[in-house]
């Protein structure tokens, strides 16, 4: 049978632990914390072996009236009720006993649970102070001192907490080190969380949470084989945990293994269909296969769940946007922002928005918080750099380009619109070399092979040029501006054929893109021929 603080215990540990953010699942807390009733300083008076608890108290009552004054017996009263549930009665009794003993250390621990336990947290550190400036020696009070200052996000404190009750007692207690490496995790210290989690799971090789937990930092490191069998491992443990079902969704998902990812969260909601987060990342996945009314609807559940979830709000702006419905995205990315101001994807969103509204200031000052918040966002400084481009800040277009090339050396995209504004500047060389990085990246990159050759033609390399407009026909065969360009470098070369080909083709590819100016362009080219 547990002792009365293993299950009060088990109750104030049962708020879960936001660990991670928008990828990962919240580390959750133990189901079932197992801790020891804390031994009395004072002396034990044997008592009968009772498993009726109303007995038990009764037998209690009768002794504490014979010595109402032995704090001990208050004390071991309060247990018994607790154990029932009466918490109330249970902390009247601990009060009894410290009012009769100010010196009972076990007393205050207990009823810093209670505390604890009804959210009065204040009054719960201030017990747990207490109990420990009486007994330095109770390791169990620093575990539950660390877990409060773990709550509320002083994790150095929680730290020293836990440092110190496995100073004192590291041989027995998982939690301890389990608790040690979710404070290790969210400092972004993965490496010492996950030698935590491993020595958690060595004191208790069935500890389904130390196993999930541990995946998800494995996650973080990108080893998903890793990840994934401590996933399954939580799951062999308890197949009806849900939180291992949404995490090893993720990695299916990671690893474009759609149809598993979906039933794994499925799965997660079926068994718990309050899991604002498996709804949040299901809707993802149904995003990417463009199913996006199965997505709507789960982002809007996620959000019913928890109208404070920043990411379903993001995640449904984004999806507002492939909808051209750009007022309810830009709404979303403002609730987003309101939530969570530190939310730089939602001022990316934004800059999008008013980007493709025209509203250019509006653009650029969003994409400018996204960065002030992230200085290596290098989608923002891309796309604030064609805005720049677009309004001739060239200047500014270059830098931004530049930067996003400096994080991202593989941007074959930075490469192409840095090598763009070159040719606004009339820096022909520099343009010539950024399209020769591009391709080199992305060696299917038709628009560059296109601007090359252009480059070419210009510089007077019609062989070059005719090899990169052929090579981006090659790649892309709708390429109308290149079978156009085509066509006239083999008229001035005198290949009356190959220039009526060309050239009607692009007239074909034109029409059908309702280009009628540039139609018109090659229709009077072709009239040339005749």
């Amino acid at each position: 049978m547990k002792s009365y603080l293993s299950i009060l215990a088990s109750l104030v540990l049962s708020t879960p632990v936001s660990i991670v953010t928008n990828t990962l699942a919240a580390e959750a807390t133990p189901q079932n914390a197992v801790r020891r009733l804390l031994g009395d300083n004072t002396h034990l008076i044997s008592m009968p072996s009772l498993t009726n608890y109303d007995t038990a108290i009764a037998i209690r009552e009768d002794t504490i009236a014979i010595d109402s004054n032995n704090a001990t017996f208050y004390y071991k009263r309060g247990n018994e009720r607790a154990k029932q549930g009466k918490m109330e009665l249970a902390f009247a009794d601990y009060n009894q006993a410290i009012q009769l003993d100010p010196e009972y250390a076990d007393a205050y621990f207990a009823r810093g649970l209670i505390h604890a336990l009804q959210k009065r947290v204040k009054l719960a550190l201030a017990d747990y102070n207490q109990a420990i400036e009486l007994n330095p020696e109770l390791a169990d009070v620093y575990y539950y001192r660390g877990f409060i200052y773990g709550k509320q996000g002083k994790l150095e404190l929680a730290l020293a907490d836990y440092n110190q009750a496995i100073q004192l007692n590291s041989k027995d207690y998982e939690s301890y080190y389990y608790y040690r490496g979710l404070v290790y995790s969210k400092q972004g210290k993965l490496e010492l969380a996950l030698a935590d989690y491993s020595q958690a799971i060595e004191l208790n090789p069935k500890y389904v949470i130390a196993y999930d937990s541990r995946g998800v930092v494995y996650f973080k490191q990108g080893k998903l084989e890793l990840a994934l069998a401590d996933y399954n491992q939580a799951i062999e443990l308890d197949p009806k945990y849900a939180n291992s079902y949404y995490n090893r969704g993720l990695v299916y998902a990671r690893q474009e293994k759609t149809g598993l990812a979906l039933a794994n969260y499925n799965r997660a909601i079926q068994l718990n269909p309050k899991d604002y987060e498996a709804y949040n990342y299901r809707g993802l996945l149904y995003a990417w296969q463009g199913q996006e009314e199965s997505a709507l609807t789960d982002y809007n559940r996620a959000i019913e769940l928890n109208p404070q979830y920043a990411n379903a709000y993001y995640n449904r702006g984004n999806l507002y946007i492939r909808q051209k419905k750009l007022e309810l995205a830009l709404a979303d990315y403002n609730r987003t922002i309101e939530i969570n101001p530190e939310y730089a994807d939602a001022y990316f969103g934004k800059g999008t928005v008013y980007d493709r509204q025209g509203q250019v200031e509006l653009a650029l000052a969003s994409y400018g918080q996204a960065i002030q918040l992230n200085p290596e966002y290098i989608d923002a400084y891309y796309n604030r750099g064609l805005v720049y481009a677009q309004q001739g800040q060239t200047e500014l277009a270059l830098a931004d380009f530049g930067r996003a090339i400096q994080l991202n050396p593989e941007d074959s995209e930075a490469y192409y619109n840095r090598g763009i504004t070159y040719i606004e500047q009339g820096k022909a060389e520099l343009a010539l070399a950024d399209y020769n990085s591009a391709i080199q990246i992305n060696p299917n990159y038709a628009k560059a092979y296109f601007n090359r050759g252009h480059l070419y033609s210009e510089q007077g390399e019609a062989e070059l040029a005719l090899a990169d407009y052929n090579r981006a026909i090659q790649i892309d065969p709708n390429h109308a501006k290149a079978y156009g360009n085509l066509g006239v470098l083999h008229m001035k070369q005198g290949n009356t054929e190959e220039a009526r080909f060309n050239l009607q083709k692009a007239q074909q590819l034109f029409e059908a893109e309702g280009k009628t100016a540039d139609v018109r362009k090659v229709a009077n080219l072709l009239q040339q021929l005749k």
